[in-house]
């Protein structure tokens, strides 16, 4: 396999690591994992060609990545391909150095670190017109406290930057709802949001349910020449209103494109990335609530029943693959994208009945599925999954 080029996975043992090994299915590439965590259901593909144990922090696991490099241990130049923010940022602080090794297509520091940082994006987009929710930002418990006071509600608590610690404790929830100033108090009491991230934005909350958000995945090459963009629909997300998606679909939707695409390139977009939108139901417009930079996001196996997946386009055009003569499936419009667990929880908290016939009437026929972890070529993922979330449920 040394004579094809060399593909470097960061989280291999994180969901957006298996989507992203899992994108690059039949390309003559070979695909290396790193991963820390050995009982991961995500280690378990077919797909990586080599797992490589890397324990530590971000940094430390770049600096392992440098000593392997510079021992010649992966052929070629490879490219590097992140599947957790914070290695995103710790690229950046090192960018020169890893440039010497690896191809890392993310965005410049300064126009990545806008996209990251919910403070700085917020205010680029207000200076830009960009649409967004209404939004403060805390930095403290008492500053919390006081501009609770002088706030509208609902709205949303959410950290800046998606923490270790916050992903710890919240794994599948990106930020709270809260309904009045009191609950906001009550909730501050019985657990300080601040142990867990320095800076907190305080969000207006836009009304209407999951299916109200919207999503534009693409991927850029280092000139800012969009490679590939697909439009998507979240369905249903696990908890209901602030939590991961658990079912969305691809939707053909050029306005959409159009308008991420004009963020994207403003912000000198390279590589892999998205951005999330909800459409306010009072006015139909569409505010940016998260943009997601030099990575793939939680769904983006949505676009894996198109051979020219924006993760696949990247690496080809990166590492020069001329594959012209294969034949691409087209995108389906109607293809659904499911995490099996958060959509179970999901739909057995409203009631696996009515859940089946509100997916029913929303999607019609459906003709095509792609599943986080379920693939008829490569079970094991699914298989180790279904039997953690069991020993899970039954040591409860």
């Amino acid at each position: 396999m040394s004579e094809f080029p060399c593909v470097i996975i960061t989280g291999a043992d994180t969901p957006t690591g298996l989507t992203t090994a899992r994108a690059l299915k039949g390309l003559p590439v070979t695909v290396n994992g790193i991963f820390q965590e050995r009982g991961s259901p995500s280690i378990k593909s077919r797909h990586w060609d080599r797992l490589v144990y890397l324990p530590g922090s971000p940094d430390e696991q770049l600096d392992s990545l440098i000593k392997k490099a510079e021992g010649a241990e992966f052929p070629g130049r490879p490219i590097l391909l992140f599947s957790q923010d914070s290695h995103v940022i710790s690229a950046w602080a090192r960018l020169e150095e890893l440039d010497r090794y690896f191809i890392v297509p993310i965005p410049p520091r300064m126009e990545g670190e806008i996209m990251m940082d919910k403070t700085r994006f917020h205010q680029w987009a207000l200076e830009n017109e960009v649409d967004v929710p209404r939004s403060e930002i805390v930095a403290s418990l008492d500053g919390l406290i006081d501009l609770a006071a002088d706030l509208s509600f609902p709205c949303i608590l959410k950290p800046l930057v998606r923490t270790s610690a916050w992903d710890t404790v919240h794994k599948n929830k990106k930020f709270f709802l809260l309904n009045s100033e009191k609950e906001l108090n009550e909730f501050v009491r019985s657990s300080d949001p601040f142990r867990l991230s320095d800076r907190y934005i305080l969000q207006e909350w836009i009304p209407g349910g999951d299916s109200e958000v919207f999503f534009v995945l693409f991927a850029f090459d280092e000139n800012g020449v969009m490679l590939a963009e697909h439009a998507g629909q979240k369905l249903w997300q696990w908890p209901p209103l602030g939590g991961s998606t658990a079912v969305c679909r691809l939707i053909d939707a050029p306005q959409l494109i159009s308008l991420a695409t004009s963020i994207a390139i403003r912000l000198k977009m390279t590589g892999l990335g998205s951005i999330e939108f909800k459409r306010d139901p009072r006015t139909g417009k569409f505010l940016v609530t998260e943009p997601t930079v030099g990575r793939n996001d939680y769904q983006s196996g949505v676009a894996l029943a198109y051979e020219n997946n924006p993760t696949a386009v990247l690496v080809k055009k990166y590492l020069g693959i001329d594959d012209e003569g294969r034949f691409a499936k087209k995108t389906k419009a109607n293809c659904i994208w499911v995490d099996e667990l958060s959509a179970y929880r999901y739909a057995k908290s409203m009631g696996l009945l009515k859940a089946s016939v509100q997916l029913i009437r929303t999607l019609g026929f459906i003709r095509h599925f792609q599943f986080l972890y379920f693939d008829l070529r490569d079970t094991k993922p699914f298989r180790a999954h279904l039997k953690k979330a069991l020993s899970r449920k039954h040591s409860v």
